[in-house]
């Protein structure tokens, strides 16, 4: 049964994000071009709290979910309020961030949850991209080289296929002990 404490610190958090953001369009306050991110970045505080709340049945997906959307929410409020400068709003040159957000965020998973490998291989998989993606916007490698690995890129499919049989096979195994 959840505490009235649970029920309620969402909502009210909701709320006072809510009420500042109208508080600022109705003053003409500049500071905040845009506040909406602000719900994505409170969306990854109540998946972090119901994760940590959870107690001994904390699901992981909680915390992947509470970094990606604390990263992503972030990200847009820098992005969408000009706080990174010109030079970084471009998203041609941004975009390889969101597989590093997948990856940061499959890398906090399992580091809660070792026993999670597909979170591990998740992890991998978002850094590899991002670190590929980052290398080619910023012209550190050749676009044939680009393109070789884009048209390997079912070898990860492979790879995270290969990952998730290994663990089921693992917790079958540890089930039957």
């Amino acid at each position: 049964m959840m505490s009235t404490r649970k029920k309620t610190i969402l909502p009210g958090l909701f709320l006072i994000v809510l009420g500042i953001w109208l508080l600022f369009r109705e003053l003409g306050l500049t500071g905040f071009r845009s506040f909406w991110p602000l719900f994505v970045i409170l969306a990854g505080f109540g998946a972090w709290h119901r994760y940590l709340a959870a107690g001994a049945s904390r699901r992981p997906d909680d915390a992947f979910w509470g970094t990606a959307l604390l990263l992503i929410g972030l990200l847009f409020l820098l992005r969408e309020n000009a706080w990174l400068g010109p030079a970084t709003l471009d998203w041609a040159l941004l975009w390889p961030i969101f597989p590093a957000i997948v990856g940061i965020s499959a890398s906090v998973q399992w580091l809660l949850h070792p026993s999670r490998w597909s979170a591990l291989l998740w992890s991998l998989m978002g850094w590899a991209v991002a670190l590929v993606g980052f290398a080619y916007t910023f012209e550190i490698i050749p676009g044939w080289t680009v393109v070789l690995l884009s048209r390997l890129w079912p070898l990860l499919l492979v790879l995270a296929g290969i990952a998730l049989v290994v663990q089921s096979i693992l917790e079958s195994y540890r089930r039957t002990l």
